[in-house]
């Protein structure tokens, strides 16, 4: 006797996914989201695929890794077309970050960052707790 089996899906897949799956046998159930949640799910989508590329890198499989960028890539061009932004704009940001203040390629890492209370940028750093915690001072 053959049993049906239901996987939960629960993300925004690319577009010709659906009609893969069909022509296999698989029967889909889909929808098309209304553009609030589709911003929220490509944002969603963005993680999912920065993970599978961080997978990919500890497995060091090249072919991968190429595939999980260009994933990343896809939904960057997704983004920024929504945004009004094109891949060539947000490429020269992308340059002109580098002029400014560098890239990573150094592999600088600051532990921790020490400063007086009459440095303007105090205010910054403690209006984001979650990304800089303040620490106690010996």
């Amino acid at each position: 006797m053959v049993k049906n089996h239901r996987f939960k899906f629960d993300k925004l897949v690319r577009d010709k996914l659906p009609n893969i799956l069909l022509d296999t046998g698989v029967t889909v159930h889909m929808r098309i989201m209304e553009q609030e949640e589709y911003l929220e799910r490509l944002k969603d989508k963005l993680f999912e695929e920065a993970k599978e590329v961080i997978d990919a890198c500890n497995n060091t499989d090249r072919n991968n890794i190429k595939e999980e960028f260009a994933d990343v890539l896809e939904v960057i061009h997704v983004l920024g077309n929504i945004y009004g932004l094109s891949i060539d704009e947000i490429e020269e940001q992308r340059i002109a970050n580098k002029q400014n203040r560098g890239s990573f390629e150094d592999r600088v890492y600051i532990d921790y960052i020490e400063m007086t209370s009459d440095i303007p940028k105090l205010s910054y750093f403690r209006g984001k707790p979650e990304d800089y915690p303040e620490e106690e001072l010996d």
